[in-house]
């Protein structure tokens, strides 16, 4: 074989490398964790009002949410369990409890909420079952804050599930 092969050879494997590059990074720029296809990538440092939030649990035995709605110098913490009726989603309330808005935003900036903002848990390898969650807030006049996981979460996560559940045990 000639050197003049050996390099359209070389060249033409090049080439298949450089095109199968430049598809995976098109195609990796194209995928989005987020709903709305925009990646969310600014961390909140401080929360200082919350428009909504919703934090949504689900696993083998259904899902339920928490959600935060503040009206006011009040805020009200709601637990729902979602149940299906005819291919439908229903939420049904369970309980709730209400709190001072500032006591909520205390804690809620006490978990490091803010900088949840854009992560993602990948579910672990060898872990055949396990609980999934998204967050989806508004915050500070209409910043967004979008997390989800799958048995991989962010810091504090537990002490926010707890807390949310101390709160509307009472």
């Amino acid at each position: 074989m000639g050197t003049g092969k050996i390099i359209l050879i070389i060249a033409l494997i090049i080439a298949a490398i450089a095109a199968l590059v430049a598809a995976v990074i098109i195609w990796r720029s194209s995928e989005s964790d987020d709903p709305d296809g925009e990646e969310p990538k600014v961390k909140i440092e401080k929360i200082t009002s919350v428009e909504s939030f919703v934090l949504r649990l689900s696993g083998m035995r259904g899902s339920r949410e928490y959600e935060i709605a503040c009206d006011g110098d009040t805020a009200t913490v709601s637990f729902y369990y979602i149940k299906y009726s005819s291919g439908e989603e229903e939420r049904e309330l369970d309980e709730s409890a209400t709190l001072g808005t500032a006591e909520m935003l205390e804690k809620l900036n006490s978990f490091g909420i803010g900088k949840w903002n854009g992560f993602v848990g990948n579910h672990p390898k060898g872990v055949t079952d396990g609980t999934q969650f998204t967050l989806e807030a508004s915050v500070n006049g209409g910043a967004r804050i979008y997390a989800h996981g799958s048995q991989n979460f962010p810091s504090h996560y537990h002490d926010l599930v707890d807390w949310l559940g101390e709160l509307l045990r009472g």
